[in-house]
């Protein structure tokens, strides 16, 4: 199974380094590193998530972290549609 970030994840994750950077906060290219090997984990567990509030695609919850990953599976791919901070309003 492969994960593929849409054009909007890797928006997002860009948007996280952006933002670290501006607080200052330490790391920000390795704390997005962590973001993406907790993502890496979809791939290996069956029914991970909860129903998304996008229809269609489900909710996973970075652990640890307050961000969560919107996901869909399809055939062998996992496919990541955006990357966003708990605290975001959205869609």
């Amino acid at each position: 199974m492969a994960i593929r970030y849409m054009d909007e994840a890797r928006a997002d994750l860009a948007s996280i380094i952006l933002y670290r950077i501006e607080q200052p906060l330490p790391d920000p290219v390795g704390f997005v590193g962590v973001l993406r090997q907790k993502i890496s984990h979809l791939d290996t567990i069956d029914h991970p998530g909860r129903k998304g509030r996008v229809p269609g695609t489900k909710e996973w919850v970075l652990t640890g972290l307050p961000y969560i990953a919107v996901f869909r599976r399809e055939g062998n791919d996992v496919k990541i549609y955006r990357v966003l901070h708990g605290a975001q309003q959205w869609p």
